[in-house]
């Protein structure tokens, strides 16, 4: 499957709810808010939604839209759940390299008891 969570424009962690958690999240957490995601989302229990689309081509729209939904929740599970892989995803997480500013009168009060 590769690494092409991305291409769904969407946060691996965030289509699994996890998306406050990110890299913090703990492989069980991973697992069952897998199972639940992708018990809403499987496109046998979304068929309802179908019958709501008054044209054929709206609902083969609706239908691709759901099952490409689910892939993609399929997708960041596979990710997410292997170490390794999921360690190369998170690799590409943005983080904050700025380098804090230094006030010159306050460097040497962390030194006071």
């Amino acid at each position: 499957m590769g690494l092409k969570i991305n291409v769904w424009g969407i946060y691996g962690y965030a289509l699994l709810g996890l998306g406050h958690l990110r890299f913090l999240a703990t492989k069980e957490q991973i697992r069952r808010s897998y199972k639940e995601t992708a018990l809403k989302y499987h496109p046998d229990k979304q068929a309802a939604l179908l019958f709501a689309e008054e044209t054929e081509v709206a609902k083969q729209a609706k239908k691709d839209e759901m099952e490409n939904h689910f892939k993609a929740i399929q997708e960041a599970y596979e990710v997410l759940i292997d170490p390794v892989k999921r360690r190369v995803y998170d690799s590409t997480d943005k983080f904050d390299d700025e380098i804090p500013i230094i006030v010159p009168h306050r460097i040497f009060s962390m030194y006071l008891v």
